[in-house]
């Protein structure tokens, strides 16, 4: 069973759910299909979700599109998980702000607070010097 918690409402009545999680990028993401109940969800909401009781997605709603015609009424949930924002920056602005002599332990920390993580971070390299400047290097990845 798929289950879909929003500040301690569950639920699971779903017509369709999935939910997958990638290797490649270490990111899960999920997707819900309903018609009985239109239940309050929105996009931006703080959701988890459950398989067979184990959590197994911490994250936002990025989509919920309700469609409707003549005969049925219809809502769409796509959600993603904390890490997918980490990998593709979708980041609050505030956290993209970078300033010279931040150290790396600071912007992870950023970062993490920004998104709402439950994570802590282990520095196991030691000493690191903070960033001599704020310079940005355009690229590609992929």
């Amino acid at each position: 069973m798929i289950e879909l918690r929003k500040n301690g409402q569950k639920y699971s009545d779903w017509i369709e759910a999935e939910v997958s999680e990638s290797i490649d990028n270490a990111s899960s993401q999920g997707s819900f299909l309903t018609s009985k109940i239109i239940p309050d969800i929105s996009t931006g909401d703080l959701i988890e979700i459950f398989v067979d009781g184990v959590s197994k997605l911490k994250g936002y709603i990025d989509d919920a599109d309700l469609t409707s015609d003549a005969e049925e009424l219809t809502q769409n949930f796509t959600a993603r998980d904390k890490v997918a924002d980490l990998l593709d920056s979708s980041l609050p602005d505030e956290a993209k702000k970078f300033k010279a002599g931040m150290t790396a332990e600071n912007l992870v920390k950023r970062v993490i607070e920004a998104l709402k993580m439950d994570s802590k971070i282990i520095n196991n390299a030691g000493v690191i010097k903070p960033f001599a400047t704020a310079e940005r290097i355009v690229g590609e990845s992929g």
